[in-house]
């Protein structure tokens, strides 16, 4: 299979953006789901909304390639911390703002 290439319309994330709000923005402007652009750039990650804590170096090369938005400024739109969660929950507790 042949990686996808560069995707031509690609909003910048707005400041202080969660990534699950700019992947549903970004697959908007192809009348996608957000978990339909993932498997777009070839990740299989079904759950978008867990990319909001959860760190996947795969996920954040492929979109980087896809999107040209680079990986560290991807990652920075996480709640999350490197090691992995930053709560032991099932859902997000607080928005970006509230932290």
């Amino acid at each position: 299979m042949n990686k996808p290439g560069r995707l031509p319309i690609v909003p910048d994330p707005f400041r202080g953006e969660a990534l699950s709000s700019w992947l549903a923005r970004l697959a908007a402007r192809y009348d996608l789901r957000a978990n339909d652009i993932l498997h777009h750039v070839g990740v299989g990650q079904s759950a978008y909304r867990d990319l909001d804590w959860l760190m996947v170096p795969h996920v954040d090369r492929a979109l980087a390639q896809a999107t040209g938005i680079s990986t560290s400024r991807i990652a920075g739109m996480r709640y999350g911390v490197e090691d992995g969660w930053l709560w032991d929950r099932p859902g997000r507790v607080w928005c970006r703002a509230c932290l």
